[in-house]
């Protein structure tokens, strides 16, 4: 399959969404052809979330739509005053703390 530079843009434009959003692009483990998964950057980045879990599989294309519905999703909440991205931030701080906690407690034991 050969790739244009329409691909490559789109492709370089998700990496640097994904980047920002603390995700991270790698290849599908699924058999279909030009499937790409999803998975959180590491254990510090969307904590809610298994690092090893996958959060989106499909193409290229259907990614970035994905990122778009997202990105909307988040700008939506900002204008209704329902998050902000420091309130984001400390609730995923207070899951990364009960993480942690969670780990000594269990190896306390």
């Amino acid at each position: 399959m050969s790739i244009g530079t329409r691909e490559l843009m789109l492709i370089r434009r998700v990496e640097e969404e994904l980047d920002r959003l603390g995700m991270r692009m790698a290849v599908s483990y699924n058999n279909r052809d030009n499937s790409i998964s999803v998975y959180p950057k590491d254990e510090n980045h969307l904590p809610c979330f298994n690092h090893q879990m996958s959060l989106f599989e499909g193409t290229i294309e259907e990614l970035a739509m994905f990122l778009h519905g997202v990105d909307w999703a988040r700008r939506y909440d900002l204008a209704l005053g329902l998050k902000t991205d420091q309130r984001r931030e400390r609730s995923e701080q207070k899951v990364r703390n009960r993480k942690l906690l969670d780990m000594i407690g269990e190896s306390n034991e």
